[in-house]
């Protein structure tokens, strides 16, 4: 089995969903077909949780990242909107 080296975790922003971040995860999949790469969309901080603040959101996305983080040598967070602020304050 090969190992994924790379962890991409891709975050809604502000009252978005999980589930309309899919058609951007395909869009990576397709642009980076290498086995190198573990492509994820974040399920964490979906519509009002995103309400409860950065740093209650950064918390629960960096637990998230941690424990789907095994065997990678490098993470990248993709993020939309003001999700940029929730991410900075945790990882």
């Amino acid at each position: 089995m090969t190992t994924k080296k790379h962890l991409i975790v891709i975050q809604n922003g502000l009252n978005g969903l999980a589930f309309s971040m899919r058609s951007v995860k395909s869009f990576f999949e397709e642009a980076l077909p290498d086995s190198e790469y573990r492509i994820i969309v974040s399920p964490i901080n979906d519509l009002l949780h995103t309400w409860w603040g950065i740093d209650y959101c950064g918390q629960r996305l960096a637990n998230f990242v941690k424990e789907q983080s095994d065997n990678v040598d490098r993470i990248s967070v993709l993020e939309n909107n003001l999700t940029f602020f929730t991410n900075k304050s945790e990882l």
